[in-house]
């Protein structure tokens, strides 16, 4: 038996969709999105969740001929997990800063459900940062694919059939739909690369993490970092002889100037944010206490 959790499985789950690309139900199903209209938080997460199975899939399948990775194969291999590590980012980043704080408010078992789910993602997110700076055909490289391949689809498994039921049958489809539009909105801005040293609390993500996320973005355009559709080359079943010995193909690095831009700004976005944050809770107070007062 086949136990991988796929984006077949995913898709399957959500929307009813068999294997010849027909439905049993409709896309609205379970608080799907509706054209036109607001996704709420599951919905939303199950759009990230179908696309990390699938690049997932192509990581675990490829090459398609079931023979190790050839040198013509690291490239595409190389931005694969490229996209991996952008996609993951954003969405655990959205997660930690909405959707747990969320669970763990409106359900009395929420801190339970939420605990293990946290766990996986901070120890996906060392992973992730370890091979954002390996390269493709490394020993290494591959163990750790193998590793995020394997605790990601764990981990996700453990969301769509733990978490989302309980969260669907318990909360408000107006709570959904608002906390939705929130996550809608943090995924625009959210980071491209994992900070495991960043904790995972919704205040420190919303000043340290902002900024952090917007030096990920600078240093996606200094290195011309970007998500993109990766395939790995085919190749015939029988091949002539053995490939040309060349090396991977390094990743582009960003110069020593650009590494010192990218932390300059880093530090001036981190005190801009916590000067912003910190204006706004002086504020709040003193409404309050006017408030209070009258």
């Amino acid at each position: 038996m086949d136990r991988r959790y796929t984006a077949r499985n995913a898709l399957t789950a959500t929307f009813g969709v068999v294997a010849a690309g027909k439905t049993s139900g409709t896309p609205l199903a379970h608080g799907g999105a509706s054209k036109g209209g607001d996704v709420d938080a599951i919905a939303l997460l199950r759009e990230d969740h179908v696309a990390v199975l699938a690049i997932l899939d192509t990581l675990d399948g490829a090459p398609a001929d079931g023979r190790p990775a050839s040198p013509d194969d690291l490239p595409a291999r190389r931005q694969l997990v490229t996209e991996l590590v952008m996609a993951e980012s954003a969405h655990e980043a959205i997660e930690e800063e909405y959707f747990w704080p969320s669970v763990r408010h409106w359900l009395v078992e929420g801190r339970e459900l939420a605990a293990p789910a946290m766990e996986q993602e901070q120890s996906a997110k060392q992973v992730l940062a370890e091979l954002d700076r390996l390269e493709a055909g490394e020993p290494e490289f591959e163990r750790l694919v193998s590793q995020i391949i394997a605790d990601a689809r764990e981990h996700i498994r453990y969301e769509e059939t733990q978490v989302w039921p309980v969260v669907r049958q318990r909360i408000a489809r107006s709570e959904l739909e608002e906390l939705g539009r929130k996550m809608a909105g943090a995924r625009k801005v959210a980071p491209t690369r994992p900070h495991p040293h960043t904790p995972a609390k919704p205040g420190v993500l919303k000043t340290v993490g902002v900024a952090a996320a917007a030096a990920d973005r600078i240093r996606d355009v200094a290195t011309h970092r970007h998500r993109g559709v990766a395939t790995i080359p085919s190749r015939p079943a029988i091949s002539p002889g053995p490939p040309p010995a060349q090396p991977a193909t390094p990743g582009v690095r960003p110069s020593m100037p650009a590494r010192v831009l990218v932390t300059a700004l880093t530090l001036v976005l981190i005190v801009v944010a916590v000067r912003r944050r910190r204006t706004t809770r002086r504020g709040s107070a003193g409404l309050r206490a006017e408030h209070q007062s009258g």
